[in-house]
């Protein structure tokens, strides 16, 4: 207070002279600031900070690669990141992720669950695991003189679990109650039926759950076979934010350098994020797989929750990849295919609609674009704190949320993987206006594109158009549809995802997290001004091209509620503003 006192006095003192006086003092505190050396501090302590940043990487020679943020404070952050995901699961191997994550801090085989809970709570640790569909995670927060403790019992819960018989009684049924709270609640599995109906059958869209039927026959050493399979040297990143390098690797190295490699390994790859390309924007063809069947029941591989919600039974068959390498089955890239499940709920008190369409991976520049997109679009819930910097003049709250009273939430999702996103509008509303709601979801996309041009010659943002051979009704609804944006909302977009970025990057967990993340997946670790760069250079040209590519993609549609409407209706109208044609 007493700072911003002073600076607004001398300020009033400083306008009230005459222009010489102002710049003769302006040039006489310049000259004082060199003499004293301020600008010299200032400049050494940037370029510390930015050093800092940096993050320094070693591969051990086994394979694992090491990670590390010398940052500032009392605590120190240390995370283990193991490449194996719901991804890599087979029909024989379903679930396992899942229950790798459940079962994580019990008995090792030389510390009982009571001495893994006194350990981490005599360091007065925080200590969370979590998987996901491409990484299992364990991290946790300590003081910097316990480490050496933190690195050890990682090495116990990640090399050596037990998993007891008991001890995975205790998670069945754990599980069995979480599955059900989730068929209660159908609008909590669309997410996952989403990732299920765009990638059918494959990779991506393997269930991230474990089943009812897996649980009751999963027993203790096929966990143990599948962390033997996957848990290898090659495919673990140790990451560790404010603490020395050189102390973390030797402190790996004695515990994880006796570790064995995949057989296949071969080194890890790099990736290398440029400035963004227009061919990097360009719609990608894909084709579904043989056999494969968008009106077919949906594949054998749900989880049995997802199969009660859905109507469906069978168990899951064996596959190929069964008997697969862990290399090839990484390496399986995702192949989306869209699609549509529509679930009817009459007694629902929403109905709840996901669209979605594939966009591009973080392994290329094209995602900056992507998360500006989904910040332009923002949306949210009826009800909301708001104030500014809470989004409320993007474009889903602006042209949706303050216009129709029966939406009760609309948002922009993006779910993004190393080869692939998923990119699209959530949204909850009267089950009344189901089909109201589609429609205007569908604008929202349309609408990103410009309008086009009034000679009608040219479309390079048109896929539709093109497809269609520019039948005068879908051309209609571009014309009346199609708004682009200013660039206004396109900085706004862009400044506000920085400043997310930044505020989250303060949080030590979710730096250690991206830091994990970066290595285990591109092999390098960007640092924040960095990433800023590359999301100033996002254009609107850029912007437009990737709507062109994203809804040149086939749609993904699930709903549940009232979805009579949608039943007879969805395809038709998607098809009538050129979608999934």
């Amino acid at each position: 207070m007493l700072g911003s006192a002073l600076f607004r006095h001398a300020s009033r003192s400083l306008a009230a002279q005459a222009p010489t006086a102002v710049l003769t003092r302006q040039v006489r505190t310049t000259t004082l600031r060199k003499a004293v050396g301020v600008d010299r501090a200032f400049a050494a302590d940037k370029a510390q900070s930015e050093a800092d940043a940096l993050a320094k990487i070693t591969t051990l020679p086994n394979g694992v690669r090491i990670a590390t943020q010398n940052t500032p404070g009392y605590f120190c952050g240390l995370g283990i990141y193991v490449d194996v995901g719901s991804r890599c699961e087979t029909s024989a191997t379903s679930g396992s992720c899942h229950l790798i994550d459940r079962l994580a801090f019990k008995s090792t085989r030389g510390l009982s669950a009571e001495q893994v809970n006194h350990e981490v709570e005599s360091m007065g640790a925080n200590f969370q695991r979590a998987s996901s569909r491409e990484n299992i995670l364990y991290q946790a927060s300590v003081f910097r003189a316990d480490l050496p403790r933190v690195v050890s019992l990682m090495a116990e819960v990640t090399r050596y679990p037990q998993i007891t018989p008991e001890e995975l009684d205790e998670q069945r049924q754990i599980v069995t109650w979480e599955l059900a709270e989730m068929q209660a609640k159908p609008e909590l599995m669309l997410p996952e039926l989403l990732h299920q109906v765009a990638y059918q059958g494959n990779t991506l869209g393997r269930p991230l759950q474990c089943s009812e039927d897996r649980l009751l026959t999963v027993q203790p050493q096929d966990i143990h076979q599948f962390m033997t399979k996957w848990f290898t040297a090659d495919r673990m990143v140790v990451a560790a934010i404010g603490a020395p390098h050189d102390q973390v690797c030797e402190l790996v190295e004695r515990h994880f350098g006796d570790m064995k490699p995949c057989p296949s390994f071969v080194g890890h790859r790099t990736v290398k994020l440029d400035a963004l390309k227009p061919e990097d924007l360009a719609p990608k063809v894909t084709k579904a797989p043989p056999g494969s069947n968008a009106n077919n029941s949906l594949w054998d591989s749900f989880t049995h929750t997802a199969t009660k919600v859905l109507g469906q039974t069978g168990a899951p068959q064996p596959s190929p990849l069964d008997q697969a390498s862990p290399a090839t089955i990484a390496d399986l890239p995702a192949e989306y295919t869209g699609g549509m499940h529509l679930q009817s709920d009459p007694a629902a008190t929403y109905s709840h609609l996901h669209l979605g369409f594939e966009a591009p991976g973080m392994s290329t520049p094209a995602i900056y674009a992507l998360a500006v997109l989904q910040i332009l679009l923002g949306g949210g819930d009826s009800f909301s704190a708001g104030g500014p910097g809470k989004g409320m003049y993007s474009r889903l709250y602006t042209q949706v949320l303050n216009r129709y009273m029966f939406v009760e939430s609309c948002m922009a999702f993006t779910y993004s993987y190393r080869d692939t996103s998923l990119f699209g509008i959530s949204a909850s509303c009267d089950p009344r206006a189901t089909g109201s709601m589609l429609e205007i979801m569908i604008q929202q996309l349309v609408s990103l594109l410009p309008p086009p041009p009034r000679d009608g010659t040219h479309y390079d943002y048109y896929p539709a158009l093109e497809s269609q051979n520019q039948d005068s009704s879908v051309t209609t609804r571009y014309t009346m549809t199609c708004r682009g944006f200013d660039q206004t909302e396109v900085s706004r977009a862009k400044n506000q995802l920085k400043s997310s970025l930044m505020m989250n990057l303060e949080s030590r967990p979710i730096q250690l997290e991206d830091l994990g993340r970066q290595v285990q997946g591109f092999g390098v670790a960007l640092t924040p001004q960095e990433m800023c760069r590359f999301i100033d250079q996002v254009t609107a040209e850029d912007l437009y091209r990737l709507v062109h590519r994203i809804l040149s993609s086939k749609p993904t549609l699930v709903a549940t509620g009232n979805v009579s409407d949608l039943k007879s209706n969805a395809a038709t109208l998607l098809k009538s503003y050129g979608i999934g044609a």
